[in-house]
């Protein structure tokens, strides 16, 4: 199966609607809690690898 181009379309604005709210939520956290979140990356990125594994 192959995504059909409005598919694809539809993907990019949800994929745009979610990062735009947490950046929006990011931009009002304290400069501290932002790095926590900078530092804690690469656990995010392992834990996405995980989920995507089962």
């Amino acid at each position: 199966m192959h995504p059909t181009a409005y598919a694809l379309d539809q993907h990019l604005a949800i994929a745009a609607a979610w990062s735009g709210a947490i950046d929006h939520g990011i931009d009002k956290l304290t400069p501290h809690q932002q790095q926590a979140l900078a530092d804690a990356r690469q656990a995010f990125i392992a834990l996405d690898a995980a989920l995507r594994d089962r």
